[in-house]
């Protein structure tokens, strides 16, 4: 008996997978053979996307079933989404998208997205005259009145609430997007085609992530933004990845911005910002280096210095609006060298600076705490303060040489400083090094070129030296 039912059992259990087998072929093939209608569908997911935009209707042209490949698998995709006004005017136009639907949904009878996914759009990132910042989908030339964008963005912020389909949704990404940035206050514009874009859902906010490359002149730079929003304390934190940045193709921008004009150097790093949503920027840190390029350094020292890597890092409080320098290098090469200013009027060898410091923005002054330079053999190392910073300066400084060799004295001594000491000293020592020189001064810059000396001391310790004091004796 027992074994007539097992076996009973077993035929009826292949039966069924036989049965579900050849369930599972047929549709196969009939997805091979083109995506299947799901318009019945239709209606559910115009009525999800409207979330209740009065005056306002979403249409679909289809709703259908496909085989996306074996990395996506079964896709529902929704062609031609248009939202339109109440006299059928076009608003937004996405040409598809792809749902994955939420099965936390299902369980409650409720046909809920989870993922939406959007492929090939056109977004519009605009601002304003009055500094406004906007964004759309489509081809509308009000962004502001982005009904897609604002149900999107309003159901990702939304508490979880098992009654409501849209609250289900924790991922919204964007493929290949032609994405447009448009200032009204400057008449540009800037394309970026296949822009990838994601937005999602975690414990504690929400999460963004943008990828794009923009053509800024004759340089194409590439962008990485992240960026997470914690409604709960009504901050916003942005990371920025970038290569190949020239900041001086954005000096025109914006007048605060035109010290970027000096910067003729390809860039690459991170700026991280974090500031509260109602409020100002209260922290900016960065980690940037360069390719070689050239920096346009203002009067005094007014030339082009040439560079082979520039190297920055550090941290900007925008509550005590200082600048903490944690690193700033500067390479010039094997045949750098600096042009000292009048005065001087000397062409000095240099081939790198290595420094930290903290600037006071709203006092206007800079502390150096430790500045080294190479002069391709002799080396410094300073210490000091520059006062009025940008402005009529007062520079105090305390520093260390080492290591000049007493035949090189012409490259390292501009001739103007002490002609009568300069001239002796050329020609009357040769041979050994200054092992040590050590100087304490105050300088106040009253001029473009012109400098009172209010403090000099010094010491100077030199080994090896050859004196000819009264040749030829």
């Amino acid at each position: 008996m027992i074994r007539h039912t097992f076996r009973h059992m077993v035929q009826v259990l292949g039966a069924l997978v036989a049965g579900l087998a050849i369930i599972l072929s047929l549709f196969a093939w009939r997805l091979s053979s083109g995506p299947i209608s799901l318009g019945f569908l239709s209606p559910t997911f115009e009525s999800i996307l409207s979330a209740n935009q009065q005056d306002v209707k979403i249409r679909l042209q289809d709703t259908i079933l496909t085989w996306a490949g074996w990395d996506r698998t079964l896709d529902i995709r929704i062609l031609n989404v248009r939202a339109l006004s109440a006299d059928e005017t076009i608003l937004t136009t996405i040409p598809e998208l792809s749902l994955s639907l939420s099965a936390r949904a299902m369980l409650r009878g409720l046909i809920a997205p989870k993922r939406i996914e959007l492929f090939h759009p056109k977004i519009k990132l605009l601002r304003k005259a009055d500094g406004q910042i906007q964004i759309g989908f489509g081809e509308s030339k009000a962004p502001e009145s982005d009904v897609l964008l604002q149900v999107i963005i309003s159901a990702m912020l939304k508490t979880s609430d098992p009654g409501d389909r849209l609250s289900y949704l924790d991922q919204v990404s964007v493929f290949d997007a032609d994405l447009t940035l448009v200032d009204e206050t400057l008449g540009l514009a800037w394309h970026a085609p296949a822009s990838q874009l994601s937005l999602v859902q975690s414990r504690n906010g929400l999460e963004a992530e943008a990828i794009f490359g923009l053509d800024i002149g004759r340089q194409r730079a590439e962008f990485i933004i992240l960026g997470r929003y914690q409604p709960s304390q009504r901050r916003l934190d942005v990371g920025i990845r970038f290569s190949k940045v020239v900041p001086a193709f954005f000096a025109h921008l914006e007048k605060k911005l035109a010290p970027l004009e000096a910067f003729k150097v390809p860039l690459k790093g991170t700026i991280d910002i974090g500031m509260p949503v109602d409020g100002v920027i209260d922290r900016i840190s960065f980690d940037v280096s360069s390719e070689p390029g050239t920096i346009v350094l203002p009067a005094p020292v007014k030339q082009n210095l040439k560079l082979q890597k520039l190297t920055m890092s550090g941290v900007y409080n925008g509550i005590s609006h200082d600048v903490t320098l944690r690193q700033f290098a500067v390479d010039l090469g094997s045949n750098g060298a600096v042009i000292l200013p009048a005065p001087g009027n000397h062409i000095m060898p240099l081939r790198h600076i290595r420094a930290r410091g903290l600037l006071k923005l709203d006092s206007k002054r800079l502390a150096v705490d430790d500045l080294k330079m190479d002069f391709h053999g002799p080396t410094a190392s300073i210490k000091g303060t520059v006062d009025g910073f940008g402005g009529p300066m007062a520079v105090d400084v305390k520093s260390v040489v080492n290591n000049v060799p007493i035949d090189e004295l012409r490259r390292y001594w501009p001739r103007a400083w002490g002609t009568a000491p300069y001239d002796w000293a050329t020609e009357h020592l040769s041979d050994g090094v200054i092992s040590e020189m050590t100087v304490d001064a105050l300088l106040r810059v009253t001029g473009q070129e012109r400098f009172d000396v209010e403090r000099l001391k010094g010491t100077m310790a030199l080994r090896g030296v050859t004196v000819d004091y009264l040749p030829p004796m």
